[in-house]
């Protein structure tokens, strides 16, 4: 073998000594300048190193190899590098390009390869040298490759692998710093033909190798126009490489070459340029192969073959060869959109390349990058519609989870590419989505609108709009009916998010799809809903979230069309639902919000048939839920006549439509709308301009009117329309015509129009009732209205259906009641003067049964409304009603005219009870009628229950210090007949003794002897305060309520022989049996009777020489009585308690007893014991009983108390009982803010008997002061405020009950013996606050003069 000079390690590595360099050949003889030293010493022969590869043929690869590791390592010295590059960077082009092509062996080869790029690499980054003289070795060593591999004689090796390896390594260079074509591989025809021939060859190296060359010439500019010709034949080829490779690196170098042949449009430029291809300078196989590929290419078996190669790469191990797959296919079906896609599309969704991209995604565990371009291909793919929905239905669980995914990042660029994918899918085939899957998309899509709008990470205007259509689809498909209740309970607040972020006017573009979504989610509630509470609660919370977002946004929806035909259809399947009650409200609410005007002005900004359609179709409806009667049906077959601007409206309006059905039709569609906008405040036109036109239509179509062409309810319409106008200028009357208003009444006169039962408004219904012309008209409607309401109350009473009668009453007169006609009563006793005279007009008929139907209305109206009474009084009802007494025959009718006249009583004012001659001649009547009733055997308890009750309301109402229903109240309690009568019934009562009990308000006998007993109460105040100048009387009462101990009355001896006996002579004796014996209520009546006399007993009473009168009853029969009377002092009742404690207090205090009478009633050791509770409930924090509290007055043994300690001579044990300690625990357990009258008359009496130290004065002294301060405060009334309201009703226990709650409402004070009442009344407050602040006053002024 021939020696080659490689010393490089000759000497060691080191700084070269140059100037000791001596020029020396190497061992071939080779001139010095081809041996380049190393800085370690060493050399390298150039020459000998080309010849190595170029001349010797025996040279043993291990040379060659040791050569070119030699050589790579200088290269890696730096003195080496820069003599090399200097002189000699192409010297070694020719023999490593030829080495490469001749290696056999791939260590070599692969060594060579690194040495030829190191070479160009350090060229083209060597700063010192110019950049172009880089790439010039670059390009040098590509046409030395070139020269062989263009070779038409090439045959195809393994060793070829090498040089195209190195071949592409080069390129890869030169990309790096020239982006154009080498000059040494344009038109290189032949060297692309051997590339793509090449790529028939089996094995996956060598066709790696070819399509790396190809990719990284395809990278350069220009490099595809070099290999346009070939382009067809390469696709097909690179395809069937792709389609039978399983390697993936094979797979990653064929998928860069097709994807960047697409990026480039080859795909499209192949198949459309067909014709120009096939004629192009290549040679006949290319041509074939090219022909080949377009037939493919039309008749589909390329595409075929081209879904079948990217199935392998879909499923590789390898995610970067799985996204260069879907990368291929995006750019190829991108590509041929622009030609007919359909077909091509089709054939890849029906070859099965969405399933692979399905699995792709479903084995992607969510890899960001597969999730993208997956759910982007799956996008274009949907495009073939029934096609790709087949498919999608495998995929479509996975799909939910992909859903699942990106719903879950905010902005994630899939998320509205999904949601546009399942909504396709839903909208294409709605049966096939499971109920599972529909429950899952559910979820995700509510999640999905629940977070929308969360600062600057909500959903963006397109995915929102794309949740909404897949709402939209879900809502269709017949598995939401399976997850109905999921589905309505969630659609509420769904709804409500998005409609609110539509509405909030940051998101106009959202409103659209927002309405569309509201429309099908209220559809699909409407079509599921079984009328149960759940879905009415639900369908109200829809109506409500259109009323509360929608409603009033609807001004911002008026300039865009699609926008606003969108909202009126919302609007219609809301109000066309008339099930629904928050539809009528929300019906109001829109017109209220002006929707007339919204509606008129939608049309002037879109003045086109279809938009007129719609808003008279959502007028129509408004019109119809309103006014009802069919009105809205006249507005919608009218509106494509109807002129879009109001203006015109008015000129119709006044138009004589005799002889036009359509005219006809028109005006009575305009005066619904008129009338509904005027009725609701959304004025279209001027007053003015509306009165005159309507006016004129009366005038020229008065001939309809009256021949009833004109339907009733347009003649009310009309009337309703005039009289809102007309009332709406009363203060600044508006000009009118006389003669259009006579004509308008005067028609609705004789057409019979029943007012009341339509839909009238209460303005017009005032307006109506003023006018005097019309009186007898209105007239005969009450009594039609009043004559329907008693019979449905009637047949309620017999036994009939209540339901049923009231529904007859309301199909009758659905929007007339009692409450509307009190409600004018009310305002200035509007209709009164017609209900009265009306009244008068029954009693002059003597027509029964109406005016028992005529007082049922006036009752009502009362018992509604009690200030109407005053208006009745002044309009003369008082009179008519003592009339009726005379003229009636039937005893309904007269117990009719008493619930009446006892309910005016209850209700007026005093200023109303004047008429005394009328209320006495109604006292005398009813008096005879009770007596009368009482001694039937067969009455009813009812009659004679309102009877006494009446007769006990005049008694109490009667006030002979300010005149009022004096003789009327005279007249009663004088009436011996009545008064032998109440005493018969009361005794008899008395005699029963321990079945006393079973007499209450339950049983017919207990309401009579409840009735006189309330009556006995209030006849024994009327008697003092009537006959309060006749002492003998007077001492007769109240000496003869304590009978002789043998039962025997003593009034012989105590009245002269020409006074009258009283009328009714109860004992005290017979009260004490009924406190004893009696029920609860009897016990509570009797003891107010037992106080009302007793508060008499210490009053002053001579015999009228002066001389002083005593009690003329035994010791033990006051005893008795004081022993009955002590047993109720603890009792539960805090009023019939505080009543007993009173007589005690009197009985006590009393100055007309002698020595033995006083020991009967002092000596009871009860009293003691009664003490001791007392100051244990006052000294303990929490009261005994809230009851007392509630009541006012803490302990009504308080009197008891006071009693004992004013005695001249106390008791011994009240001094331990008031002990020191236990006044200081008293003292400090008082609240002030609920300050008692009794407690401080306690106090005041304990002070004056000496028991209060100076510290308990102080704090008294300090603590009423403050409840002075507070009795005068702001809040004093709430605290003081009696809840008591009469409860007024049919029920004969109420009339009992509205006297006994009256009785329970009187108090009085032991001290004055002066009842009160209490009410609601302002004056009642602040005479208790009086009382209250004079017993405080008097404490602190005896008070000042014990502090030291």
């Amino acid at each position: 073998m021939e020696p080659y000079c490689f010393s490089m390690h000759s000497a060691p590595f080191g700084p070269p000594n140059l100037a000791a360099e001596v020029e020396e050949q190497c061992s071939q003889g080779h001139r010095a300048s081809l041996q380049l030293r190393t800085s370690g010493g060493g050399s390298i022969c150039l020459l000998c190193f080309s010849n190595l590869f170029t001349h010797s043929t025996s040279a043993l690869t291990v040379h060659r190899a040791y050569a070119v590791s030699q050589m790579s390592r200088a290269l890696e010295d730096t003195f080496f590098k820069n003599v090399l590059f200097e002189s000699h960077r192409h010297f070694l082009v020719s023999p490593l390009s030829l080495a490469v092509c001749s290696a056999s062996d791939q260590t070599l080869a692969n060594d060579i390869t690194n040495v030829i790029t190191k070479l160009c690499t350090i060229t083209v980054t060597n700063s010192t040298i110019d950049g172009n003289a880089g790439n010039v070795l670059v390009q040098d060593f590509i046409h030395h490759l070139l020269q062989y591999l263009a070779s038409s004689a090439l045959t195809w090796t393994p060793t070829l692998t090498y040089v195209l390896h190195c071949l592409g390594l080069l390129l890869e260079l030169h990309c790096n710093s020239c982006n154009a074509v080498p000059n040494s591989l344009r038109n290189q025809k032949v060297f692309m033909s051997n590339l793509i021939s090449g790529l028939h060859l089996p094995g996956d190296e060598i066709r790696g190798e070819i399509l790396f060359v190809l990719y990284k010439l395809l990278n350069l500019e220009d490099g595809l126009k070099e290999l346009l010709p070939f382009c067809p034949h390469l696709t097909h080829l690179a395809i069937e490489v792709l389609l039978k490779t399983e390697s993936d690196e094979l797979r990653t170098n064929c998928l860069a070459v097709l994807i960047i042949m697409a990026r480039q449009e080859v795909f499209h430029i192949s198949f459309a340029n067909y014709n120009e291809e096939k004629d192009s300078p290549i040679e006949t196989d290319s041509v074939t192969e090219t022909a080949k590929y377009h037939e493919s290419l039309i008749d589909g078996s390329f595409i075929r073959m081209f879904a079948e190669a990217v199935k392998g790469p879909l499923l590789s191990s390898d995610v970067q060869v799985q996204i260069s797959a879907l990368e291929l296919i995006h750019y190829y079906t991108f590509q041929i959109e622009g030609v007919d896609t359909t077909k091509q599309l089709s054939i890849l969704v029906e070859e099965g390349t969405s399933d692979y991209i399905f699995e792709t995604l479903r084995v992607s565990e969510n890899k960001e990058s597969l999730v993208i371009w997956c759910i982007r291909i799956l996008s274009l793919l949907s495009t073939t519609e029934q096609a790709f929905t087949r498919r999608f239905t495998v995929g479509f669980s996975t799909i939910i989870k992909v859903l699942r995914h990106v719903a879950g990042i905010a902005l994630h660029p899939v998320q509205t590419d999904t949601l546009l994918l399942i909504s396709a899918w839903l909208s294409n085939s709605p049966g096939i989505i499971s109920a599972g899957q529909a429950e899952d998309l559910l979820l995700i899509l509510t999640k999905m609108l629940n977070q929308h709008d969360i600062g600057d990470v909500g959903l963006p205007s397109e995915a929102f709009n794309a949740v909404c259509s897949a709402f939209i689809a879900l809502l269709k498909t017949p598995s939401c009916h399976g997850i109905k209740g999921l589905v309505t309970n969630s659609i509420p607040a769904v709804l409500k998010n998005a409609i609110s972020s539509a509405c909030d006017g940051k998101h106009d573009e959202n409103m659209l799809s927002s309405l569309y979504f509201f429309k099908e989610a209220f559809i699909f509630t409407l079509d599921t809903s079984n009328r149960g509470a759940s879905d009415s609660e639900i369908m109200a919370n829809l109506v409500n979230i259109c009323e509360s977002y929608l409603l009033p946004s609807v001004s911002r929806m008026s300039e865009n069309e699609e926008t606003t035909h969108a909202l009126f259809q919302t609007f219609y399947f809301v109000l066309k639902d008339t099930s629904i009650d928050e539809t009528k409200k929300l019906a109001e609410k829109m017109v209220i919000s002006k929707w007339f005007s919204f509606s008129f002005e939608c049309l002037a900004h879109f003045p086109f048939d279809d938009m007129r359609n719609d808003v008279f179709l959502i007028l129509s409806l408004l019109i119809e839920q309103l006014a009802g009667n069919g009105m809205g049906e006249a507005v919608q077959e009218a509106s494509c006549n109807l002129p879009f601007d109001p203006v015109d409206f008015l000129f119709l309006l006044g138009q004589i439509s005799s002889y036009s059905s359509e005219l006809l039709c028109s005006q009575s569609a305009i005066i619904s709308i008129l009338h509904t906008s005027h009725l609701y405040g959304d004025r279209i036109a001027e007053d003015n301009q509306v009165l005159a036109s309507l006016e004129q239509c009366i005038l020229v179509n008065a001939s309809n009117f009256q021949c009833t062409a004109t339907n009733h309810a347009t003649l009310i319409q009309i009337l309703d329309l005039y009289a809102l106008i007309r009332d709406a200028h009363m203060n600044y009357p508006l000009s009118y015509s006389v003669e259009a208003e006579k004509i308008l009444l005067r028609v609705i006169a004789d057409c019979q129009c029943n007012i009341l039962s339509s839909r009238v408004p209460k303005v017009v219904l005032r307006w109506f009732f003023q006018q005097y012309e019309i009186r007898e008209f209105l007239m005969s409607q009450i009594l039609s209205w009043c004559k329907s309401i008693y019979s449905a109350e009637k047949g309620a009473e017999l036994g009939f259906q209540r339901d049923e009668t009231l529904e007859s009453l309301n199909n009758d007169y659905p929007h007339f009641d009692i409450a509307v006609l009190a409600e004018l009563v009310e305002e200035e006793g509007c209709g009164t003067a017609v209900l009265v005279l009306l009244l008068n007009q029954m009693i002059d008929m003597h027509l029964e049964d109406d005016l028992r139907a005529v007082l049922y209305v006036l009752m009502n109206i009362i018992r509604v409304f009690p200030e109407a009474s005053n208006w009745f009084y002044a309009n003369g009802l008082l009179e008519a009603l003592h009339r009726s007494y005379f003229a009636t025959i039937s005893s309904e009718t007269t117990y009719s005219i008493t619930m009446l006249v006892f309910d005016m009583l209850c209700s007026a004012r005093f200023e109303s009870l004047i008429e005394e001659d009328s209320w006495l001649a109604i006292a005398n009547q009813v008096t005879r009628i009770l007596i009368g009733k009482l001694k039937e055997k067969n009455s009813a308890n009812h009659e004679s229950v309102i009877l006494f009750s009446l007769l006990s309301l005049i008694l109490q109402k009667s006030k002979p210090e300010e005149g009022l229903l004096v003789e009327s109240s005279r007249a009663i309690v004088l009436n011996n007949h009545l008064g032998i009568t109440v005493e018969g019934i009361i005794k008899n009562a008395c005699a029963k003794g321990p079945a006393l009990a079973q007499l209450d308000e339950r049983t017919s006998s207990g309401q009579i002897v409840i009735s006189a007993l309330v009556y006995h109460f209030f006849w024994l105040r009327s008697f003092h305060a009537v006959l309060q100048d006749n002492v003998h009387n007077r001492d007769f009462l109240f000496i003869d309520c304590f009978v002789s101990q043998n039962g025997q009355t003593s009034s012989s001896d105590i009245l002269d022989n020409n006074d009258a006996s009283p009328a009714i002579n109860i004992s005290s004796q017979h009260l004490c049996q009924l406190l004893y014996y009696g029920s609860s209520v009897i016990k509570l009546i009797a003891s107010y009777s037992l106080a009302e006399v007793f508060s008499h007993i210490s009053e002053n009473r001579t015999d009228g020489y002066n001389a002083k009168r005593e009690l003329k009853c035994s010791p033990d029969y006051l005893q008795s009585i004081s022993i009955v009377l002590q047993g109720f002092i603890l009792h539960d009742s805090i009023c019939l308690a505080k009543n007993i404690a009173s007589c005690i207090y009197w009985l006590l205090g009393c100055e007309y007893l002698n020595s033995q009478q006083e020991k009967a009633i002092r000596s009871s050791n009860w009293y003691r014991l009664v003490l001791e509770e007392l100051m244990l409930s006052l000294a303990t924090p929490n009261p005994l009983s809230h009851v007392m509290e509630s009541c006012g007055n803490p302990k009504p043994a308080a009197y008891v108390a006071v009693a004992l300690l004013r005695m001249s001579s106390p008791p011994a044990w009240v001094k331990s009982v008031f002990s020191p300690l236990c006044i200081t625990s008293i003292i400090d357990n008082l609240s002030f803010q609920k300050p008692s009258a009794e407690i401080v008359l306690l106090f005041r009496s304990l002070l004056c008997c000496g028991y209060l130290e100076q510290s308990h004065i102080r704090k008294l002294h300090h603590l009423y002061q403050d409840c002075r301060r507070f009795a005068f405060g702001d809040n004093t009334q709430d605290q003081f405020h009696m809840n008591h309201t009469e409860t007024l009703s049919y029920s004969v226990h109420n009339y009992n009950k509205i006297m006994v709650d009256l009785i329970m409402s009187a108090s009085i004070n032991p001290d004055t013996g002066v009842w009160t009442y209490k009410s609601e009344d302002e004056k009642e407050v602040k005479r208790e606050l009086t009382i209250l602040v004079a017993e405080i006053d008097k404490f602190l002024q005896e008070s000042a003069m014990h502090v030291k």
